[in-house]
């Protein structure tokens, strides 16, 4: 079994509240694992996390956030493909 945990200030987090969503696969009704059932709390933290960054990011040339977004890209990418394979 799998936890998607949320990604907050490069860390992998559970929910703040404690509280999961069942993964299921559809077609044989199997538990893969849980989601993070997120809320308000998870978004502040977020929040948190981005607007301290700012201050970096915006500092960046067009070309490095290209490659920074390229890199979360590759990321989402690779994540998702693990996930398809549960």
């Amino acid at each position: 079994m799998k936890d998607v945990l949320n990604t907050i200030d490069g860390e992998q987090r559970p929910p703040v509240n404690g509280r999961w969503l069942d993964n299921i696969e559809p077609a044989t009704a199997a538990l893969l694992g849980r989601i993070a059932s997120s809320d308000s709390d998870d978004v502040d933290l977020a929040w948190q996390a981005a607007n301290a960054a700012h201050p970096s990011w915006s500092g960046c040339t067009g070309a490095e956030r290209g490659r920074w977004m390229h890199r979360l890209a590759d990321a989402v990418e690779a994540n998702g493909e693990e996930l398809a394979r549960l």
